[in-house]
């Protein structure tokens, strides 16, 4: 008798625990739906109660852990990705993610991004998404043949990779044409960003990058207004698009178009020194002198290094 009752006990204590991961589950779905949605704060949320129903869910970890990187709160994420390598350490997209982590908290910790992605390719050679981070280290670094020789090991992989971080996607071909745009291969890095966009139509910065290409290196301002106003166009917020349309517009001699370029990425940005240097030059073509030191002080107050030469040259402080 003690022995069925036993044996009774322990068959509802296997059901309830079922019942248990059954329900963890579906707030991993639930997360996982709002996740999709950038809706991060009930994402966390829902994958709060899967961890609290089953706290070895490291799919719930990794997925908190991706809400709490698409917000930036990075130690949160970081916290997130190691309990999921603690629960799982077969996972190579979890040392990626928490390579992710790293790189994106300050540089200081990039020894420890290239530790997660190293430890993500000794898995997984084929793990085009730490290829994809590999890449994003090598260019903070400036290393961009690296950048070049990583994009080709990825695109053999998957051709059609797209690595998203929260705030947006990023074609691998965007990786590859901005190590040809600063190796001098200008041809390459257009077809490449053009490329990407196949895969990332609404991608802004690339058509900046096709634009500075047409305006600093073909000569063609036109073809970078263009393409300038098509990311803005996009997104009507993007200061460096304002920016880099101002000097286009300069350059063709658009005055008035110019400044009001200007004018409007330096109040969505108002420290893009940049911008400050490219009105006053217009504003000194207008002879309207005293706008443009205005407009080199402030440039210079902001540590632009041009601005502060030309001001020592006529003997104005800043």
């Amino acid at each position: 008798m003690k022995k069925v009752r036993c044996l009774y006990f322990i068959g509802i204590f296997i059901m309830l625990q079922g019942c248990a991961i059954d329900k963890s589950k579906e707030y991993l779905l639930k997360g996982d739906e709002q996740l999709e949605m950038k809706n991060y704060e009930y994402a966390i949320n829902n994958y709060d109660k899967a961890i609290e129903i089953n706290p070895k869910n490291d799919a719930a970890y990794f997925k908190r852990g991706k809400a709490f990187l698409y917000q930036a709160q990075y130690s949160k994420s970081i916290d997130d990705f190691s309990n999921a390598i603690k629960i799982n350490d077969k996972k190579c997209i979890y040392y990626v993610y928490r390579g992710w982590g790293w790189f994106s908290t300050d540089r200081s910790y990039m020894e420890k991004a290239i530790e997660d992605v190293s430890k993500a390719l000794s898995m997984d050679t084929k793990c085009v998404e730490a290829y994809h981070l590999k890449a994003n280290i090598s260019l903070v670094q400036s290393d961009y043949m690296s950048i070049i020789n990583i994009c080709n090991k990825a695109i053999e992989i998957d051709p059609q990779f797209v690595g998203e971080l929260g705030t947006g996607e990023w074609s691998i071909y965007k990786l590859r044409g901005k190590g040809y745009q600063n190796t001098g291969q200008y041809d390459k890095a257009l077809s490449d960003y053009n490329k990407g966009l196949e895969y990332v139509p609404q991608d802004e910065e690339t058509l900046v990058l096709i634009g500075g290409i047409f305006g600093n290196y073909k000569g063609d301002q036109q073809k970078a207004v263009e393409y300038y106003s098509k990311a803005i166009a996009i997104n009507p917020r993007y200061a460096m698009a304002y920016g880099m349309r101002g000097y286009a517009h300069a350059l063709l001699h658009k005055d008035q178009e110019a400044i009001n370029d200007f004018t409007t990425a330096i109040k969505l940005w108002p420290n893009f020194t940049i911008a400050y240097c490219g009105r006053a030059r217009v504003y000194i073509r207008m002879n309207n002198l005293v706008q443009a030191v205005g407009d080199l002080q402030q440039a210079a107050r902001g540590g632009n290094a041009e601005a502060q030469q030309a001001l020592v040259k006529i003997g104005m402080s800043w």
